[in-house]
């Protein structure tokens, strides 16, 4: 099994707000007076669509390589997300630490002061926040809904972001300065130390259909939208 990226040169592929965790309940139906009991499982799956705008030139010679080493559902396609709203660094230090508020002379200087401009006798005022992504404070256990993370964007990330650990991915649904609840539970079991990836996460998923790429190799379709349903893969080996 080989894991394909998806290549750079077709960024304008569009796929973040199309990723879904779904799942089945199960219910015997409402009784007679109207009420129903709902039971579920935790058997959430991540389900995506694929949206890649009109291709052209080698644009279209790389996305009918991607199928063709996909070999249908054989191998997995690695698709890294982008987290909007939240705190992540794109290696830019300007961008970053004005994005947080910090003006341009702090920006130079490697620090910000007091609030009246005082630094501290040596010279020194407060360190900017570190822009490395966030560590895993202790091990946590495979189907674990909790972490303790350690890092600025990490333990400022806002409800909702994502992250990702050994190319799974996870929704914060909680954060409380570094102690992350998240969905689904943790697929695999994580060690302390670990990088917890929150400005460019990652999936692995494997093609819903062995002819969802079918339409890269469809003579005069690459001048429209193409589509590809995708799904959250598991196997590793």
């Amino acid at each position: 099994m080989a894991f394909i990226d998806l290549p750079a040169a077709l960024g304008d592929a569009r796929y973040n707000e199309n990723f879904w965790l779904f799942g089945e309940s199960a219910g015997a139906g409402p009784g007679l007076d109207g009420r129903e009991q709902v039971l579920f499982s935790e058997n959430r799956v991540w389900h995506g669509q694929i949206d890649l705008a009109p291709l052209f030139g080698d644009d279209i010679l790389r996305a009918r390589s991607v199928g063709t080493r996909l070999r249908g559902r054989v191998n997995l396609l690695r698709l890294p997300f982008y987290n909007l709203g939240t705190v992540t660094f794109d290696g830019n230090l300007e961008v970053f630490y004005s994005a947080l508020g910090y003006t341009p002379s702090e920006i130079a200087a490697g620090y910000s002061s007091f609030s009246d401009g005082t630094i501290f006798d040596d010279s020194s005022g407060f360190a900017l926040p570190d822009t490395s992504e966030p560590t895993l404070k202790f091990d946590v256990a495979a189907n674990a809904t909790a972490l303790i993370v350690e890092g600025f964007i990490g333990e400022n990330a806002c409800q909702g972001a994502r992250f990702s650990i050994n190319d799974f991915l996870y929704e914060v649904e909680e954060n409380a300065q570094g102690t992350i609840r998240f969905s689904p539970p943790l697929r695999t079991a994580a060690t302390a130390g670990q990088t917890v990836y929150f400005s460019k996460p990652s999936i692995l998923v494997r093609l819903k259909e062995d002819r969802s790429w079918k339409t890269f190799t469809e003579y005069g379709l690459y001048n429209s939208t193409m589509t590809v349903q995708v799904i959250e893969a598991f196997e590793r080996d």
